[in-house]
């Protein structure tokens, strides 16, 4: 129990969380700039008309996009262009953007605070890991970012997305030097696992083990999606209601972080078509073809240059992972286009996953870095958890916060398996749950509780074998002094009796040296050395009291 009140000081050294959101995972600012020209008037500068001092207004997530004419308006202001010979993207002209709340987990909680209800994000998330200790600006930070940007391959530039990196790269270590420097848990969802991957390894291994604690990616698609192959084709409203997906199909085209997010070939079986239609079947890997095929040629360079070397390979970080994913969810597995249409919505061929991304994608890692001794990899599934509900659901969070508090305490690893089942049996469930003071009170009462009742003797004994206790000691102490005073009385009682073999004093009959011959043990004695009631004998009978786990004995060791 000292042990465990000395472990427990553990718990309230909380390593820092980064959370690192997905796509759409928080809250876009732009202001117009006088180069701005709209295709509408409804678009032109004063809309809209809530903007602060400087003119900034929320980009995303604005209600104002689920209605038609202002659809057009969100397009344009959100649209990303790629510039051939600069070799990147940029904002589109006039349109300027910014990332509200950098370093906290306000932009991450709701897309639209003034619409919390139907705009929740990760509000579940940050609110379960306050409840654990947690403090928003403290040990939990927030790394939002311009999701519409994404990564690109090594020697081709993308300053928005590199930026982002170094900027998360310099949280991370402010986050670990205010704390007491002690490495950061990267806790991400969705795409968010993407940029913590890269991160990883376009960093040095020390600076890794100095700052890095563990990567916990919740629904992270390593691989890319189906889904994603549907979005550059036909559009994707994602389940927003009222929106035309042709309307929004050329501003999610722009977006390089959806070029990150088609099918990998590396991870999608490249037999397998993933798109079919009456002329053609598009697999894995020929994605460049189908991007030309669904008219969007100016994507085919950049994904070619940019986005596929990164889609090929997923080197080891060298730094501990959990994966927490969500499964049994119908998810896209093959898109049908009855005509050659990409205008029309398809049928779909559903499989596993989490609705969005695909169970080989989820796994990807999984199968890359699977039973390699240097570098950790666990994988934590929840059956009929959805890729944005797993942000939501109890059972999953319930399952993120185990994982997080885990990694906070080794008190778990110091106790030994019935100690741990103890302690979580008198939590009410598992001791990592708790708050530092919900811990020390457990503590403190499951010591007060072991001074009042004293140990407890539990040791599993045969039928008859007597425990340590000091009373029954005294007891078979005075019975085997009475015991061996009555034979030696009856030893000096058959002093002056004959002996019944030998018919001389001075020795009881059962004592006759007669007997002790070795001749007469050969013929009256030959099983001399086999027990009485041996249990191997060929006429044992396990109702006979001599039987080994019937004999009276002292204790056989204490606990």
């Amino acid at each position: 129990m000292a042990l465990v009140l000395s472990t427990v000081e553990a718990i309230s050294h909380q390593y820092p969380v980064v959370l690192i959101p997905g796509s759409g995972g928080n809250q876009l600012e732009a202001r117009l700039t006088p180069e701005y020209r709209s295709s509408s008037l409804v678009c032109n500068r004063w809309y809209p008309p809530n903007k602060d001092v400087g003119g900034w207004f929320r980009l995303w997530f604005d209600p104002t996009v689920l209605f038609g004419p202002f659809t057009v308006c969100f397009n344009e202001r959100m649209m990303t262009i790629y510039d051939p010979e600069t070799d990147d993207y940029h904002n589109a002209p006039g349109v300027e953007t910014r990332i509200p709340h950098f370093g906290s987990t306000e932009s991450l909680l709701y897309l639209n605070p003034n619409f919390k209800k139907i705009t929740s994000y990760m509000e579940p998330l940050v609110k379960s890991l306050e409840k654990i200790g947690y403090i928003d600006g403290k040990n939990l930070v927030g790394a939002p970012y311009d999701f519409r940007y994404g990564l690109a391959a090594a020697d081709h530039p993308s300053y928005v997305a590199s930026k982002f990196l170094s900027d998360l790269k310099n949280l991370i270590e402010s986050a670990s030097n205010s704390n007491g420097d002690k490495p950061v848990i990267l806790l991400t969802h969705s795409l968010g696992g993407l940029f913590a991957l890269q991160l990883l390894n376009r960093t040095s291994i020390p600076w890794r083990k100095r700052y890095i604690k563990h990567l916990v990616a919740l629904s992270a698609p390593w691989g890319g999606t189906v889904d994603e192959m549907l979005t550059f084709a036909s559009g994707n409203t994602l389940g927003v209601p009222l929106v035309d997906p042709l309307r929004v199909r050329q501003e999610q085209r722009s977006s390089s972080s959806n070029m990150w997010l088609l099918p990998s070939p590396k991870v999608f079986d490249v037999t397998k078509p993933l798109v079919v239609t009456p002329k053609a079947k598009y697999s894995s890997s020929d994605i460049a073809r189908f991007l030309q095929d669904i008219g969007f040629p100016e994507g085919v360079r950049p994904y070619k240059t940019r986005v596929l070397p990164l889609l090929e390979s997923f080197p080891a970080p060298y730094v501990p992972v959990t994966l927490i994913i969500g499964s049994g969810v119908k998810t896209a597995e093959e898109l049908i286009y009855k005509d050659l249409d990409f205008d029309k919505s398809p049928e779909i061929k559903y499989g596993d996953g989490d609705g969005t991304v695909n169970m080989v994608s989820l796994l990807a890692l999984e199968s890359a870095w699977g039973g390699r001794e240097d570098q950790f990899i666990k994988v934590i599934k929840n059956h009929g958890v959805s890729h944005t509900a797993i942000l939501r659901d109890e059972i999953a969070l319930d399952r993120t916060l185990a994982e997080i508090s885990s990694l906070n305490t080794e008190i778990c690893s110091r106790l030994l398996p019935t100690e741990r089942d103890i302690v979580d049996a008198a939590s009410g469930g598992a001791l990592v749950n708790k708050t530092p003071a919900q811990a020390r009170e457990l503590f403190n009462t499951i010591a007060q509780n072991t001074q009042q009742f004293g140990t407890r003797d539990n040791v599993v004994r045969p039928v008859s074998e007597i425990g340590n206790s000091s009373s029954l000691e005294y007891k078979l102490s005075a019975l085997t002094d009475a015991i061996s005073k009555l034979v030696v009385g009856n030893i000096g009682d058959s002093k002056g009796k004959p002996c019944g073999v030998c018919c001389l004093e001075g020795h009881p009959t059962d004592a006759c040296p007669t007997l002790q011959n070795p001749e007469v043990n050969a013929l009256f004695f030959n099983n001399n050395n086999q027990k009485k009631y041996d249990p191997f004998s060929n006429t044992y009978n396990e109702g006979w009291r001599d039987h080994p786990n019937l004999r009276y004995g002292p204790p056989r060791g204490k606990i």
